[in-house]
Formats: C-alpha cells, sequence, structure tokens
C-alpha cells in the first residue's frame, strides 16, 4: 500500500492536493479505502486526510502479520473477535518500520523482537485507533448490502455484524457505544487521555454574546476602577474580533502593536524571560498578526495612556500590553494570568445573563464566522483552507476546518461504494427489500 497525491491542474479545485491509497502492489487504487477517503473524510483537509491513510497502513500491516483477508472478512460476513481486536490494539502501539518488518516473516513470533520495538505517542495511538475503527464501520455498513445480493445473507450472522460494528448513538448529548461493539472495545482498550475542561455552546449563544458587547456599559460592570474597566473592555473586543487565545492575547506587547494598519503582531517567542509562563514558546503555532477595527483601536490608544500612568508607580515597568491592576505591590503592573481573564470574560456574562464563558469559546465564535465568508466567497475548499487556517493560526495540518465544516459525509460515502458495488456487477436493492 502506498501513498498517491494527486494534484488537480484546472477547474475550481485547481492547485488541490487529493491523497490516495494504491494496492498493495502499488497498481491501482485500493477501491475501499480510497472511497472511504474521498468520500467518508471528504471535509478533512488534504493533510489531514492523508495522515488518516498512513494510519490505515498500520492496520493493513496488522491484518497482514496475522493473516486476515480484512476487507473480504468484514465486507462478506464476518467481523474480529475479542481476542483479535486486542491484539490489533496492541500492534496500533508500534512503529510503522516495526510492522513492516513483522508483516515481511523475518522475524516469527519473537518475543525479543517485540520487546525491542519501539512504541508511538498517546496522541497518535488515539489517533490510529479511531482511523482504524472508522474504517472497520464503514466496510461493515456496506458490506451488508454486499450480503442481501449474494445469497449469504444468514441472519444470525448479519445480526452479530450489527452489534459487532454498531456505531455509537447520542444521548442527553453524550455519545454512547454499544455493548461488545468493535468501537466499545478499541475506547476500551486505549489509554486514558486528559479530558477537555471546555463545555460546548450554542452559536446563538456566542452571538449574544457578541452582541451584548456592541452595546456594553463597561462603568456598570467595573465601576470601582475607570482603568480596569476600559482594559476589560478591549479584553473581549479583541477575543470577538480576533479568535486571540487567552494565551496569546496575555502575551502581547507594546512593541507588537502596528499603529500604521492597525494590526497586533504575534512573533513566536521561545523562552521569554520576562514572561511568567513556562520557558518555551509562547505562540502554539507561527508568526501571525490580527486586524483590529478602528473603534477598538481608539480604546487601544486610550489603554496605552492608562498603562503609562500606571508604570510610572510601579518599580519596573512592564512590556505586556495587558497589566494586572491589583492593589497588591506584587502583582500590579504583572503580566496578567489565566485566572484573572477568565474572570473579566465571566463577569460581563453575568452582568448580561449569559451562560458563564471561558475566552477559548469566543474564539469558535471566530472561526465560525469566517466559515460562513469563506462559504458566500464561494471559495474552493482548498482556498477555504489557506485562508481559515491562516487567519486561526492553526497548523497545516489541523482538523479543524473539518470541525466547522462538517467532517463525515455520509451520502458521498454510500454513493462512493455503489459505484464500486455496481462495476463487481452488484445492484442496489429496491426501496422496502431488506
Amino acid at each position: 500500500m502506498k501513498i498517491l497525491v494527486h494534484k488537480f491542474q484546472g477547474g475550481a479545485r485547481v492547485g488541490e492536493r487529493l491523497p490516495l491509497a494504491s494496492g498493495w502492489g502499488g497498481f491501482g487504487l485500493d477501491p475501499y479505502i480510497s472511497a472511504w477517503s474521498v468520500a467518508r473524510r471528504s471535509k478533512l483537509t488534504p493533510s489531514s486526510r492523508e495522515n488518516a491513510l498512513y494510519d490505515l497502513i498500520a492496520l493493513r500491516l496488522w491484518a497482514t502479520i496475522v493473516s486476515i483477508p480484512l476487507d473480504d472478512r468484514v465486507l462478506y460476513g464476518e467481523t474480529l473477535d475479542a481476542a483479535e481486536v486486542c491484539d490489533l490494539v496492541y500492534h496500533l502501539h508500534l512503529r510503522v518500520d516495526d510492522l513492516r518488518i513483522l508483516a515481511s516473516e523475518r522475524v516469527v513470533a519473537n518475543a525479543m523482537f517485540y520487546d525491542s520495538c519501539q512504541r508511538i505517542s498517546t496522541q497518535a495511538f488515539l489517533r490510529r485507533t479511531s482511523t482504524a475503527w472508522d474504517y472497520i464501520d464503514f466496510l461493515g455498513r456496506f458490506g451488508n448490502r454486499i450480503l442481501r445480493k449474494t445469497g449469504s445473507a444468514d441472519k444470525g450472522l448479519l445480526e452479530l455484524r450489527r452489534t459487532r460494528l454498531a456505531p455509537p448513538t447520542r444521548r442527553a448529548g453524550r455519545l454512547t457505544y454499544p455493548l461488545n461493539s468493535i468501537a466499545k472495545e478499541l475506547l476500551g482498550r486505549r489509554p486514558k487521555a486528559r479530558r477537555s475542561r471546555l463545555s460546548t455552546y450554542a452559536t446563538a449563544e456566542l452571538e449574544a454574546f457578541a452582541l451584548a458587547l456592541s452595546d456594553v456599559d463597561r462603568a456598570a460592570i467595573w465601576p470601582t476602577n475607570a482603568a480596569r474597566a476600559l482594559r476589560n473592555e478591549i479584553i473581549l473586543r479583541i477575543f470577538v474580533e480576533t479568535g486571540l487565545r487567552s494565551g496569546e492575547l496575555r502575551q502581547i506587547k507594546i512593541e507588537d502593536l502596528r499603529a500604521r494598519d492597525r494590526k497586533i503582531e504575534l512573533p513566536r517567542r521561545h523562552n521569554d524571560p520576562e514572561s511568567r509562563g513556562r520557558r518555551e514558546a509562547n505562540l502554539k503555532t507561527f508568526d501571525g498578526t490580527v486586524p483590529v477595527i478602528e473603534d477598538t483601536w481608539t480604546l487601544l490608544m486610550e489603554w496605552l495612556d492608562a498603562h503609562e500612568e500606571i508604570s510610572e508607580t510601579i518599580p519596573n515597568e512592564s512590556p505586556f500590553l495587558f497589566i494586572n491592576l491589583d492593589r497588591n505591590p506584587h502583582h500590579r503592573g504583572q503580566q496578567m494570568s489565566a485566572t484573572a481573564v477568565d474572570g473579566i470574560v465571566k463577569d460581563f456574562c453575568r452582568h448580561a445573563g449569559l451562560p458563564a464563558l471561558s475566552p477559548h469559546p469566543l474564539r469558535h465564535l471566530r472561526a465560525r464566522r469566517l466559515v460562513d465568508l469563506l462559504r458566500e466567497r464561494n471559495l474552493s475548499h482548498e482556498q477555504a483552507r489557506k485562508a481559515i487556517t491562516y487567519l486561526m493560526r492553526w497548523s497545516d495540518d489541523s482538523e479543524m476546518l473539518a470541525h466547522y465544516l462538517g467532517d463525515h459525509a455520509d451520502a458521498g460515502a454510500e454513493r462512493a461504494m455503489e459505484d464500486i458495488h455496481s462495476s463487481r456487477g452488484f445492484s442496489n436493492p429496491k426501496e422496502g427489500e431488506t
């Protein structure tokens, strides 16, 4: 199996990369993996789809190691038993290079070789297990259609396959995985990842936040200190307008302001000795700039005057744009903490009668607005990916765009598999047939 990258030379998708998978012999495309990649994951960025295809190499190598014809087995009526799932999960921990050696039969059940194998990171392993489950589920769903036309549709076998390949269901806002399903077993055997503390908020709630901010009376929310009220309003405006992460906002320095075009530079500083944070890069990804509207920039200039007056009352002038205004002399004038910034957002939500938010959901609001704008411009998927990846400062292999566009295109997957089945001599069941 090889990964091929086709690049469109003309039309609306010119320049876009389309990753595909070849067969083991390197001749022609693998029909099932290609259909899964093109249709099931059509909304992912090319880099994310390419990573998913590389993850499937580990699944294919495992099938070779244990002598299981995976596609035929799942498509035509069988599935993996519990012992095989356990063995699969064990092998998904290993590096692809070691799996290739095992698949080449240069080592046979050599315990010493397994002991010398290197393990991949937990994050990579979680991605591999998720990809393996999704592909097996994809085969099982459309394999049932083949069974109806081959005369091998045993009711007991179909029920077993239905249980083993059952996708999760959503109950009370949470995903529930059926017992005895492959998904349940894969998830049960993977290491525990740290659970996100972020909640999911409806777009309407985030838009209500932005609407309330457009008519804010900062003196009514923070009446005791005019400078603090001004600083807090600017922070809220920047979150909504730019989608900055809380850490990025707290790392902005006065020298990063670009008055000539009302922009804020975001340089990637490593081991900044003036930062209170850990000794690492202050940005998650790469250098960038974010524009600020004229009204917010005017407020920023007012804040700079207040910042200068405050700096005259502290021993060491702070280089950071947003500083602590606490009365405690050890804290006053220093870089703001994440807790302090969170408190500003929660204070505003409380005053506006909105659900308590943290700064990060406001980043999602910015991303959703950008996606709506890109759709209005009718850009190609690759053009949209480049634009929003730069504006939101995501990494090139980020899967966040798929989150906002919608990941799985099941209707497209069904059409792709129907074409494959038709080319193999199978016809689709008529309406009402089971």
